[in-house]
């Protein structure tokens, strides 16, 4: 089966990363779930804000189309840092580092 729009690619000096169907579907849920701003996202993904904006449209749009809804999380994602903090990668910029005893 074709992809609705086929692959999504920046343009010049933008990003170069293509977004896959999942990729587009992911990012569409993170930022349901998680309200996660858009350049925590691009930087995530390698690409731009601008194709972040347009996947998550799309992927709302295959959502509701599915009569499909993601509930909303009780955090909000605004940086980089934090979604790495999430992920178990590092220690968010405001939390101090737990030490390993």
């Amino acid at each position: 089966m074709a992809e609705p729009c086929g692959p999504v690619r920046a343009g010049p000096g933008t990003g170069s990363r293509y977004l896959s169907a999942s990729d587009r579907l992911l990012v569409g849920i993170l930022k349901a779930r998680w309200k996660i701003h858009n350049p925590p996202l691009a930087a995530l993904l390698g690409t731009s804000q601008a194709l972040i904006t347009d996947a998550v449209r799309e992927a709302s749009r295959i959502l509701d189309a599915l009569a499909h809804s993601i509930p909303r999380g009780a955090i909000t994602v605004t940086t980089a840092d934090q979604l790495a903090a999430i992920a178990g990668h590092t220690p968010a910029p405001d939390e101090p580092a737990r030490s390993s005893k």
